[in-house]
């Protein structure tokens, strides 16, 4: 840590604004990441849970979509809509809408939709990141809402000294095409100028009938360093998917033939855009300043001809983020402390139509959320190895609503919502990477704009008031060893206390807050290597998430497998090819909606993947052929209660996909 006065940094502290930080040399032996502190760290030295998933994996997995990526990490499960690209990532426990507790970020900008949609992954390609940082837990104090039960930071590619490009081809089952490619460099004396440049292309018809989607986009990167101690950077991306929407099917149908849909009309298609521009600059020794400005917008249209509903809508997000941190010594002790604000505006305009053709329109509604919070993160080392950390954030967010519905104004109204968030976390930093930490935070979310508006133009519109954020604790400890090739092992235990979550209430006809509920688990991982070119990956994930209050107290969270186990072994073998076999299990959960325990589960379910890597040492090409779902067996991570039927979302069956990279 840099050594300075903290009492004269503070002083300097009125000037600037922040959230991404120049990024320091990283060594083999040291992991660092941005995501559990807001500033470059050593992962051994947070009192987190974090995992980190780099350009390399993800070439080595031949994924189509982040989402593929993120199934395997562990605590993180992936429901998916039919294994397409829009899919739910939850994580310690998260059942319906945890898309609003899981924060997901673009190189710090937020992109979790202020309404219930669910992510479409293919906004984000695949040859655009550089690394994923995936935090298990609250982090409320320090990034505000959606982040009560995880973060997923993605960084993206930036140039380097020596320039590099890449072309990446794909090939699988459904007709299945993929074709990515990149560049990257510096120009300049020394590089103070870098660049990076990526376009990708993917289409498929999907593994059900009305499946299929196709998307294309750039995006691309471009950085400026004033000085040894200031930079500038700028970063966009444009993005197009057009996708069918194969609908549910009863436990029945899916069970006599998981391909088929009952929904010849419903598709969609978005597009997307982001930009941010980042600066950061040392004045002086032990003082990092750093402003972000951020902008995304997305546009939609969706025919759900299966439900009568045909919609146009318009997201606009505008972000600033400004944030200082002071490292120093007082008292004798290396501290450092970070202070910043987080200011987001979210416009949603919406229109309705009764018809395809778009002549009779049944709503258009303005929704803004305006959200503002400030927070603080002090940490000081009571020794070279034991770190002490706390903070806190004070928020408010502001939900307004304008619609009109037959030439008439239906609703104008507006509401705000208070968030206040601590954290506190202890840390013992061994030798080699390895540490041991306890950490206890508060938690909360707001409602989605649309879990407290109801604007849909059926004559039942509302706002509703009465609605409440979701709020709790989180407490965790954990214990993480090994940082040799050779090993590795980590655990952690966790219990999460909820009141207010909200969900929908079949009876009421609305969105409600529940009753109290609790998650409690525990998260294991490790990884070995017994002799050389044989590893073995493994990870196992327990949770309890039941209601603890109420008329259904001691009945399960909907959507919540009680376990999550994967394991993959690496074996080498001649010819530089490598073979990589993996399992993944997921035990019984309730479907969607059933809070009361009283419908069908969602069944268990074990697949097998299987994939063959061509690696040859020090060239310039690789290879891959893989087979998922190797047993073809016929499951889904995704089924809703429904009055008459229920609702399942199959999951692919056995698939198998190609494919080559070439560097230049």
């Amino acid at each position: 840590m840099k050594k300075t006065g903290l009492i004269g940094g503070v002083m300097a502290l009125g000037v600037v604004l922040s959230v991404s930080a120049g990024e320091p040399a990283k060594t083999n032996a040291t992991e660092i990441v941005v995501l559990a502190t807001r500033q470059w760290t050593e992962a051994a030295r947070t009192p987190v849970s974090v995992s980190v998933v780099t350009s390399q994996e993800i070439e080595q997995k031949g994924a189509n979509n982040l989402s593929d990526v993120l199934r395997d990490v562990p605590g993180v499960y992936v429901r998916s809509l039919s294994g397409g690209p829009v899919a739910e990532v939850s994580m310690r426990g998260g059942g319906e809408n945890s898309q609003g507790r899981v924060l997901v970020l673009l190189d710090g900008h937020r992109l979790n939709n202020p309404d219930m949609a669910a992510m479409n992954w293919l906004q984000i390609p695949l040859n655009l990141v550089d690394r994923v940082e995936v935090l298990r837990g609250s982090q409320n104090a320090l990034y505000g809402d959606f982040a009560s039960q995880g973060v997923l930071n993605i960084i993206t590619k930036k140039g380097a000294v020596e320039p590099r490009s890449e072309l990446s081809l794909i090939a699988g089952s459904y007709d299945t095409f993929v074709a990515r490619a990149g560049t990257s460099g510096s120009a300049g004396k020394a590089g103070p100028v870098t660049y990076a440049a990526n376009a990708e292309w993917e289409t498929s018809d999907g593994y059900r009938d009305r499946s299929g989607y196709e998307s294309y986009g750039a995006g691309g990167r471009l950085g400026y360093d004033f000085s040894s101690v200031a930079g500038l950077s700028m970063a966009g991306s444009w993005y197009r998917s057009d996708y069918e929407l194969p609908g549910y099917l009863t436990l029945a149908e899916m069970k006599d033939d998981p391909t088929q849909s009952h929904n010849p009309g419903d598709q969609a298609d978005n597009d997307y855009l982001n930009a941010g521009l980042d600066f950061y600059s040392e004045p002086h020794e032990g003082i990092q300043l750093d402003a972000n400005l951020g902008w995304s917008g997305k546009k939609t249209a969706s025919d759900v001809a299966s439900w009568f509903m045909f919609s146009d809508t318009e997201l606009n997000s505008f972000s600033a983020q400004p944030k200082a941190t002071l490292e120093g010594d007082w008292a004798g002790l290396a501290q450092s402390t970070t202070l910043g604000l987080d200011a987001y505006l979210d416009q949603l305009d919406v229109d309705r139509y009764g018809d395809q053709s778009r002549t009779m329109k049944t709503i258009a509604a303005n929704l803004e959320k305006e959200t503002l919070g400030v927070y603080a993160r002090h940490q000081v080392e009571l020794t070279p190895r034991w770190i002490l950390n706390g903070g806190g954030r004070v928020e408010q967010a502001r939900l307004s609503v304008a619609a009109d519905a037959g030439g008439a104004r239906v609703l104008d109204e507006a509401q705000t919502h208070h968030g206040t968030a601590w954290e506190g976390g202890l840390t013992y930093a061994f030798e080699k990477g390895s540490k041991v930490f306890a950490r206890v935070t508060s938690v909360y979310r707001y409602p989605f704009v649309d879990e407290q508006i109801s604007y849909y133009g059926y004559g039942s519109d509302g706002f509703y008031r009465e609605l409440d954020a979701e709020k709790g604790i989180n407490t965790e400890t954990g214990l993480e060893l090994g940082s040799s090739p050779a090993w590795r092992a980590a655990v952690t235990l966790y219990r999460l206390d909820m009141r207010d979550e909200v969900a929908w209430d079949p009876i009421a006809n609305r969105n409600a807050n529940l009753d109290e509920t609790r998650r409690q688990g525990a998260e294991l991982s490790g990884s070995w290597k017994p002799v050389e070119r044989v590893e073995v990956l493994a990870s196992y994930t327990y949770t309890d998430a039941a209601f603890t209050t109420g008329p259904n107290d001691g009945n399960q969270v909907p959507l919540v497998p009680g376990q999550l186990a994967e394991g993959t072994v690496k074996v080498g073998l001649p010819l530089d090819l490598a073979l990589d076999t993996t399992v993944r299990h997921a035990s019984s959960c309730r479907l969607g909606g059933d809070v009361a325990g009283e419908g069908d589960r969602l069944a268990a379910h074990t697949t097998l993947d299987m994939m063959v890597h061509y690696r040859p040492v020090g060239k310039a090409m690789s290879a891959f052929l893989g087979v998922e779902n190797v047993t073809d067996e016929n499951y889904a991570t995704l089924a809703y209660k429904g009055f008459s039927e229920d609702g399942y979302y199959p999951s692919p069956g056995r698939n198998w996909r190609v494919g080559v990279n070439r560097t230049f």
